[in-house]
This record gives C-alpha cells, structure tokens and sequence, in this order.
C-alpha cells in the first residue's frame, strides 16, 4: 500500500501533513491529517536556551568572574614560560609538557572572559590541566627533577586548581532560567 504525502501547514511546533490513502483501484480518496513535530525548529530561538545564555552572560559581568577568568589566564601564561623563569627549560619532555598544560590553561581563561556562556561547560577541564601540572614532574620526568620544578608545579598547579573550581562555581551563580 503506498501513500501520497503533501505538507499542507507548518507552524514553529507542529507540522501538518495531508495523508492520502489508496483505494484498490488506485484511486486516492482516502485522506487524513496527521500532526506530526517539526523537525526543524530553530534551537537558537527557543526561549529556555535564550535565558539560560542571559544568566550566563549575568554571571560572566560579575566582578568575581571577570577576576577568575583574568586569573586563569595568567596562571596558564606563568605555567607556560615557568620553565624558562624557573630554570627547567633543558628538561626536555618536563618543559613540554608544562608549556603546552599553561597555554591550554591560558586559552581557557581568555574563553572564560570573552565568551563564558559558550564556554561554561568546558570549565570542568580547568581543575584537572591544574591537577596534571601538579603530578606532571612526577609522572614525565622521572630522574633528575629538581626541588625548584616541584615546588614551582604544585604551586602554580594548585592554584590553577582552586581557580578552576571557582570558574566552575560561577554556574551555580547564574540564574536559573525558570
């Protein structure tokens, strides 16, 4: 049995479909209307998602955010030269791996001070690049790690730690949106 589909309305939710039914003959006589949802309804017009991107946006205006965000990018430009300020830069793999954790650390904070409502939901990442700075002289450079590479890691480290919670906590500052 085969049918004959024809579109005869289209609003934002619901489209509207002209259904006709053949008859044994072939004749299309039999028809229906069938409501079915649109698949095309613009997800960037629907107003929950407007109101949570305002309360985001809220959110980023905040003086602790603006604070947070300028410091995660700090924090991230200091642990990508910190191997040329602290002295480590002949490490090789140790050096590496630091400059590459700082500059992700540092693109994160300047998208959390540009755009934090597109950015909030990889704030998650921030604790964990602090984290693996902290391990990093530990787990890459297994000999010959200095005193000055452990201590300079796990202070900077933490601290890119603990700003990343903070970044992540902004969320619970944004307003709901119902």
């Amino acid at each position: 049995m085969t049918r004959d589909l024809t579109k005869i309305v289209r609003s934002r939710l619901f489209a509207v479909w002209l259904v006709r039914y053949p008859e044994e003959g072939g004749n299309l006589t039999t028809t229906r209307e069938v409501k079915t949802l649109s698949t095309s309804t613009p997800i960037q017009g629907h107003p929950d998602l407007l109101a949570m991107r305002a309360g985001y946006e809220q959110a980023a205006e905040t003086p602790q955010a603006r604070l947070l965000g300028g410091l995660v990018l700090i924090s991230g430009l200091y642990i990508a030269m910190s191997p040329w300020v602290v002295g480590f830069s002949n490490y090789g793999d140790m050096s590496v791996t630091t400059l590459i954790s700082g500059l992700a650390l540092a693109l994160l904070g300047a998208g959390f001070s540009a755009a934090y409502s597109h950015t909030h939901t990889i704030a998650w990442v921030t604790p964990l690049l602090g984290a693996w700075v902290v391990v990093a002289p530990f787990a890459v450079q297994q000999t010959g790690t200095t005193t000055p590479v452990v201590v300079n890691n796990a202070i900077a480290g933490g601290l890119a730690c603990l700003l990343g919670f903070g970044v992540i906590a902004l969320e619970a500052m944004a307003p709901k949106s119902r």
